[in-house]
């Protein structure tokens, strides 16, 4: 069975899916019915083989669960619940549930954009909707942050080293997380980009779309942590910070963590913000102005 699914995926993988996948269909099928009427029925192997393989999804769909997994590579399978709107960078949709494993993750590329695939299982089923979820978008670096609420497994880490192959992707890692029933990872981005997140259901997925942004690098100051590895330190850390707004857990240049309290435009209004700070934990937390450009990644400091 294991070979037939991934003899599926290799399929699906290979085939070139039209950015606007609605429009290529329905013209797909407009030039099927001329030919048709002229007496060509040869346009089901050519110009009308899109819509066979929608069909061939949808029944798959409904058939075998399984194979609803394998079509993350087909954007356009599935039903279109909300185009996120984001505030200050963040946006979120899903509903409330519960054992939900993030199972499969996917980079489908087009001409002048990429997509992020994020598919949902439960059960070790296709989930038919999204878990509750948030996605921030933040700057130097530039990240994209998933949580995902009510979702006890993330057998998608297996395929973050296949998502450093995307021409806007330079890492991709696993956030600690004291809640067994969430997961979180962090994309790290090579660039400043345009971003649209879509969420479907039936089968249940996100599709990130990523696009090149002409945006202007700056240089940012942030206010840190001292660096330590993956494990419950920092999750405590985190916990410390919770009520602080703008918080981010990040990975640096050695591959141990800190936690970024905040990042401002200028250095005196970071030093502001860290007198503050320090009044506030005192001794609790060992805290520090690091200076980044939009892609610098943050140094492991002790």
């Amino acid at each position: 069975m294991n070979n037939k699914i991934d003899d599926l995926k290799k399929i699906y993988d290979d085939i070139e899916i039209p950015e606007n996948l609605d429009e290529a269909v329905n013209s797909a099928l407009r030039k099927g019915e001329g030919k048709m009427k002229k007496g060509n029925r040869r346009w089901l192997k050519g110009s009308g083989i899109a819509a066979a393989i929608i069909i061939a999804a949808t029944i798959g769909i409904n058939t075998m669960p399984v194979f609803a997994n394998t079509l993350i590579s087909v954007p356009g399978v599935g039903r279109l619940v909300k185009i996120l709107q984001f505030n200050n960078g963040e946006g979120n949709g899903g509903k409330v549930t519960d054992g939900a494993d993030v199972n499969l993750i996917r980079i489908k590329s087009y001409k002048n954009s990429e997509s992020i695939l994020i598919n949902f299982a439960k059960n070790e089923k296709a989930a038919t909707i999204s878990p509750s979820y948030k996605v921030e978008y933040n700057t130097n670096p530039y990240t994209l942050t998933f949580t995902i609420s009510g979702a006890r497994k993330l057998n998608a880490e297996s395929y973050f080293e296949d998502l450093k192959k995307s021409k806007y992707i330079s890492d991709v890692y696993k956030l600690m997380t004291l809640d067994d029933s969430m997961v979180r990872f962090t994309v790290v981005l090579k660039e400043p980009v345009k971003y649209e997140v879509k969420e479907y259901k039936e089968p249940a997925y996100l599709e990130v779309n990523l696009k090149e942004d002409n945006a202007k690098d700056e240089t940012m100051y942030s206010i840190r942590t001292a660096s330590q590895p993956f494990g419950e330190g920092i999750g405590q850390v985190e916990e410390i910070l919770y009520n602080e707004k703008g918080i981010r857990m990040l990975k640096d240049s050695k591959g141990t963590f800190c936690m970024e309290t905040g990042i401002y435009k200028s250095y005196e209004e970071a030093e502001n913000k860290l007198k503050e700070f320090k009044e506030k934990y005192g001794a609790q937390l060992n805290l520090s102005i690091e200076e980044r450009k939009g892609t610098d990644i943050p140094k492991p400091l002790d």
